[in-house]
């Protein structure tokens, strides 16, 4: 559960485990529950609570940095033991959900290019951050040796950009339309110090286990979700555009989500809240910039928009949160 190793964070910059999970409405007992599952909105609300706290633009190299080996259980042991880079990263993309139910990366393999691409938008910046930056520390344990992937990109708009580029030695880009780090094909070859075959695939069958015991997720409505928070990056996140996005027809999209209670318009206006809570705790973002990120034309749609999901003004809400 990664919601854990964020409280085990927060122990190590002196915010506590107890005080990070009741800021966001959990029990602190629940760190003790080693099958808990948290809904994901409760970790990115963790990710975002833990970063205001510590007033700590570079959260996510920090979590990366501190995070010992092990933290991940068996996910991490199975990566330890693969034989190449490339095998680890394999496992992380098969086993991350163990971790956690707010992500899901593909490798693609392009030429002398090789893409970690996050398929899930719209997540806490932080947790990108630490995303990438935490596979980008395991790796350099793997090898023993400096590790550097050759491009960085991240759907999110720019912060803690000296960080970024001193943790990652590499051009890092904000603003993308997928966040996605980049490494040379050749780099995923490279043999791991600690290979031991064997072991990796019997911690394959435990963590295979682990996985098919996790309850099943809507696999549909998060598809959607994903493809709404992604296209509102680049344009109206209309019925077609997100239908076209999926390799699916408008009618298909309707009708499996009438099924799963919802609709289109309701899981617009979810991502849409969802970023704009997330985009309102940095203070660089005025309002006018944070309607624009989420596909408004004027400030003055966004700022209606808001009031009706939350009943605040965005400066009202961007207000009470920093009070």
């Amino acid at each position: 559960m990664l919601l854990r190793s964020l409280g085990a964070h927060a122990e190590k910059v002196g915010l506590g485990a107890g005080e990070l999970l009741r800021a966001i409405g959990l029990s602190s007992a629940l760190l003790e529950e080693l099958d808990a599952r948290v809904p994901d909105e409760k970790v990115q609300r963790a990710w975002t609570e833990l970063a205001r706290a510590t007033d700590d633009q570079a959260l996510g190299v920090r979590f990366a940095e501190r995070a010992a080996e092990g933290e991940f259980e068996v996910l991490d042991y199975a990566v330890y033991f693969s034989s190449t880079l490339g095998d680890a990263i394999e496992r992380i993309a098969r086993f991350y959900r163990l971790l956690s139910d707010s992500l899901a990366i593909r490798i693609v393999r392009d030429g002398r290019e090789v893409r970690i691409v996050r398929l899930v938008a719209g997540t806490d910046p932080h947790e990108q951050d630490a995303f990438f930056a935490t596979v980008c520390a395991r790796m350099r344990v793997l090898t023993g040796g400096p590790l550097a992937p050759s491009e960085v990109r991240f759907e999110h708009p720019p912060h803690a950009v000296q960080e970024l580029e001193g943790f990652f030695r590499s051009p890092v880009h904000f603003g993308c339309a997928k966040s996605e780090l980049v490494f040379a094909a050749s780099d995923l070859e490279r043999a791991a110090r600690n290979a031991r075959p064997k072991l990796a695939e019997l911690l394959d069958r435990y963590a295979a286990d682990c996985l098919a015991r996790l309850p099943p997720g809507d696999s549909f409505v998060d598809l959607a979700r994903n493809s709404i928070a992604r296209l509102i990056q680049r344009g109206p996140p209309t019925i077609g555009a997100v239908a076209r996005e999926m390799h699916a027809s408008a009618r298909t999209v309707q009708r499996r989500l009438a099924r799963s209670g919802t609709t289109h318009r309701r899981l617009v206006d979810e991502v849409r809240m969802g970023l704009a809570s997330r985009y309102l705790e940095d203070p660089r973002l005025s309002i006018a910039e944070i309607g624009y990120l989420l596909g408004y034309q004027e400030e003055s749609g966004f700022r209606r928009a808001f009031k009706h999901w939350t009943g605040k003004s965005p400066t009202e809400a961007r207000s009470s949160r920093r009070r």
